[in-house]
């Protein structure tokens, strides 16, 4: 009778700790269920994806030290224009001055040629974007040193947000001290600053343009801006903006 008892007991002991075991396991299960499904509805938005990414910054790395090129190439010519102007009013080299006015001259016109190729270059800027239900990164690419500045937006530290011109392509940002991170051209974090007021150029037809006409205003205010008729008559609604845009793109 003992040994019975004590087989009962121990019978039972495994049985509870099976059922213990099994209901970690569920609770696991279920913790893990959760996770998996916010990680996949964690972004509402997001352009570009991750593997496209890398070869945009690859681009506007390469792009700015060609322009650090270029305008180094100007300082000297500017540098060798003001040598050759300087030693044509040298008395001492006058026999050399005429020499030294058609060297000006051409370096003069060579240089204002160069100032006037990288003036009317177009501007390139890039704005890349993640969104979820709370916040918004808005990662800005340019031709600057920080060529890489990234700004994390709660969607209630949104003060005021408003497009600037009728095309649709400028948008003003006043924040409640929001966070941005200056990149250098290591991909470094160089320093961090608040910031209340920002202003983004943004590429016409666009995804960059596509989400503040169709999708930001879903979580914050755009003031003076409402999907009009004028407006779907020119861009279409939402899904005929990025139709447009995959089959632009080549994307299925």
């Amino acid at each position: 009778m003992e040994n019975e008892k004590v087989n009962s007991i121990e019978i039972n002991e495994e049985i509870n700790e099976e059922m213990i075991e099994n209901e970690v396991i569920d609770d696991m299960e279920t913790e893990q269920e959760k996770v998996s499904q916010y990680s996949e509805n964690e972004l509402i938005y997001q352009y570009p994806v991750d593997e496209m990414l890398a070869s945009y910054e690859d681009y506007f790395k390469q792009e700015y030290r060609k322009n650090k090129k270029v305008l180094r190439n100007l300082m000297f010519m500017c540098l060798g224009f003001l040598a050759c102007f300087t030693l044509y009013y040298v008395p001492a080299l006058s026999r050399f001055s005429t020499l030294f006015l058609i060297c000006s001259i051409i370096i003069l016109v060579i240089t204002s040629m160069f100032a006037k190729a990288i003036t009317n270059k177009k501007s390139l800027h890039f704005l890349s974007i993640n969104a979820d239900e709370k916040r918004v990164i808005l990662t800005y690419y340019s031709q600057a040193k920080n060529y890489k500045r990234e700004y994390i937006i709660p969607y209630n530290r949104v003060l005021s947000c408003r497009f600037v011109n009728k095309d649709f392509t400028k948008i003003q940002f006043v924040l409640k001290n929001t966070k941005c991170n200056y990149y250098n051209m290591n991909d470094e974090i160089e320093k961090t600053d608040s910031t209340a007021f920002m202003v983004f150029n943004l590429n016409p037809l666009s995804y960059e343009q596509g989400y503040f006409m169709y999708v930001a205003d879903k979580f914050f205010d755009i003031k003076g801006y409402q999907l009009t008729d004028k407006i779907i008559k020119k861009y279409g609604n939402a899904d005929e903006y990025f139709e447009y845009l995959q089959e632009g793109s080549g994307e299925e």
